[in-house]
């Protein structure tokens, strides 16, 4: 298929996605992030791209297999470094989030105030849940079908929540959508207070 050029006219970074005007076409076309060749160097608006055009989302012609002109690939020693930094067991507050809804869980099932399956859910969803969010992020990178943001809630919700939080950091999936960081926040709060009460041990109570 035949690359064609254009230049960057808008770029979000935060949401990692923009839009670019095709040379001798009047409609912008979508840019996603993960359809830019990695570079040293993120997007900026201004740059001139080499690109694909193909279907995107909506049925609208989208920009993908796209390349900064003059940008320097990004070398195998910058590639290992930014794993490294994305990769930081304490730090970030996903991790440190999910380790404190580990301790929580673990805290009840020792004194008694929540049986031992409770570790089995978060420990068993949780794999799941990272391995869900490992798919989407290939998905993202291939360009094809992806799950939806509320599927990935979802299986949070329902106890994978630790193993989210974790794939969300390991992965640098969802990590720049500010709405989905907030709804997963939401969720770990649940399971915080939810853990919390049975660590005082209301759960008996109700029960």
């Amino acid at each position: 298929m035949v690359r064609e050029q254009g230049e960057l006219v808008q770029w979000n970074e935060q949401k990692g996605f923009g839009f670019v005007r095709r040379s001798g076409h009047a409609q912008n076309l979508f840019l996603h992030a993960t359809a830019v060749r990695q570079t040293s160097t993120r997007p900026r608006v201004g740059d001139q791209l080499e690109f694909r055009v193909g279907p995107g989302r909506g049925g609208r012609q989208a920009a993908y297999d796209a390349e900064v002109a003059g940008a320097n690939p990004r070398s195998v020693e910058a590639h290992q470094w930014r794993r490294q930094e994305q990769w930081r067991p304490f730090g970030s507050w996903r991790s440190l989030t999910a380790a404190s809804l580990v301790l929580l869980a673990i805290a009840a099932v020792v004194t008694n105030r929540a049986p031992d399956w409770i570790i089995l859910i978060y420990g068993g969803i949780g794999a799941v849940s990272g391995l869900l969010y490992g798919f989407d992020k290939r998905a993202a990178e291939l360009r094809r079908w992806r799950r939806s943001e509320a599927a990935l809630h979802l299986i949070d919700l329902m106890g994978g929540i630790v193993g989210g939080l974790l794939a969300q950091q390991m992965f640098r999936h969802k990590t720049s959508k500010a709405r989905f960081g907030r709804l997963s926040v939401l969720v770990a709060l649940i399971h915080i207070g939810l853990l919390s009460t049975a660590l005082l041990g209301l759960w008996k109570a109700w029960l």
